[in-house]
């Protein structure tokens, strides 16, 4: 797909059809996504294009950004001339939802120099981004929030006030992704948080074997020798003494091996294994569940068995994930060529040497728009930063 360009101050049906036309020089167009995270376009022209004196900050491209979505809007920050070439950046339209901002929308209580009231909201992911578009922002933007978590959950947002729409739905602490997890899908006014954007494949890679070209780097940050399930009681006995019914307490299970040797340093991993117990223990009894602690303590023998065997669990269903994690770039276009179908956040096994493999995701690609191609998959962890929003906040 060639870009086209389009006035980002223009609204509703003036950003259909071509804009101001097809960029006619247009060399290289590629747009690059991160698992939530940033989402940008560069692309390269001659000073000689139709459009050129058009292309300046706050105007608007509109590319083809991934194999699953329509075209997509992008709005220049920044333009480079070097000798005769254009070289332009732009964000997705994302940042213009993201750079809107916390405050008092009441007027009249602002004067009196009330406090914000009570900002605990409670609710779905949805329910909370209708409260906030509502009652907590300074302008309502054109943007249409979904998801498609039912769970709910309490989020303050005391610490987001004067502060930036993208602060709050990024990972920082207490924010909308620390609190419901899930997976941004962005399509140009549609803003999803998903509980999982892509899907488990069975594509295989097999790693430093067949790639190409590839970088790639193993780590045993995440490697441990035994696992212990852990588990909160709010109400307990003690023969007959009622306690830590206002502080509850962990209990754990016992350690469970999950490699075969190990050197003398044990490493351990807990994992919370509340919503394991729930499907054992009535959740009723079990959020208050009165547990005798000592030898003879039926339940609370139960919950220890219950435990050990969440740990157990844990392990063989994690028993490659144990070896390493994995990140690694692919770029080799005949590798590439049978990923064509996958997109972001898809999951992938990577094969070992020795033919154990792990489960890993893809966390960022790039999309070369004029082909319709990827050029770039990146396999592994990626770490959100919060310069994705700053940016926009800064300008």
């Amino acid at each position: 797909m060639i870009p086209r360009l389009f006035d980002g101050a223009k609204t509703g049906i003036e950003r259909t059809g071509n804009g101001y036309g097809f960029f006619s020089t247009c060399s290289q167009c590629s747009v690059t996504e991160e698992r939530n995270g940033e989402y940008f376009l560069e692309m390269t022209l001659s000073i000689n294009d139709n459009l050129a004196k058009k292309v300046v900050p706050n105007m608007w491209i509109l590319a083809k950004a991934n194999n699953e979505d329509p075209a997509q809007f992008f709005e220049i920050y920044n333009v480079e001339r070097n000798n005769n070439i254009l070289t332009v950046k732009a964000n997705h339209i994302k940042y213009l939802y993201y750079q809107n901002g916390f405050g008092n929308k009441n007027e009249e209580d602002l004067k009196k120099g009330y406090i914000y009231g009570n900002t605990t909201l409670c609710g779905t992911p949805s329910e909370i981004m209708d409260r906030i578009i509502s009652e907590y922002l300074f302008f309502v933007p054109p943007f249409k929030f979904s998801s498609d978590i039912k769970s709910s959950n309490s989020i303050n947002l005391q610490n987001f006030f004067s502060d930036n729409l993208g602060n709050f739905m990024s990972n920082t602490d207490g924010g909308m992704l620390d609190i419901f997890d899930g997976e941004y899908h962005y399509n140009n006014f549609n803003i999803e948080l998903l509980k999982a954007r892509g899907n488990t494949t069975n594509q295989f890679i097999r790693y430093g074997y067949n790639l190409g070209d590839f970088s790639q780097s193993i780590s045993n940050c995440d490697c441990y020798t035994h696992v212990v399930a852990f588990a909160e009681v709010k109400k307990m006995k003690i023969s007959s003494n009622v306690v830590c019914e206002d502080n509850p307490i962990e209990i754990h299970g016992f350690p469970v091996q999950c490699v075969d040797s190990y050197n003398c340093f044990e490493k351990i991993k807990f994992i919370d294994s509340n919503e394991f117990i729930k499907n054992y223990w009535d959740s009723s009894k079990f959020k208050y569940a009165e547990a005798t602690i000592g030898p003879q303590g039926e339940n609370y023998e139960t919950l220890v068995d219950y435990l050990t065997q969440a740990a157990e669990n844990y392990v063989d269903l994690n028993k490659h994930n144990k070896l390493a994690t994995v990140n690694f770039d692919i770029t080799n276009e005949q590798e590439l060529q049978s990923m064509q179908k996958l997109k972001l956040c898809d999951k992938v096994k990577v094969v070992f040497g020795d033919g154990t493999f792990v489960e890993s995701q893809i966390t960022e690609v790039t999309y070369n728009s004029l082909t319709e191609k990827y050029n770039k998959m990146h396999v592994g962890e990626r770490t959100i930063s919060l310069a994705d929003f700053i940016l926009k906040k800064r300008r």
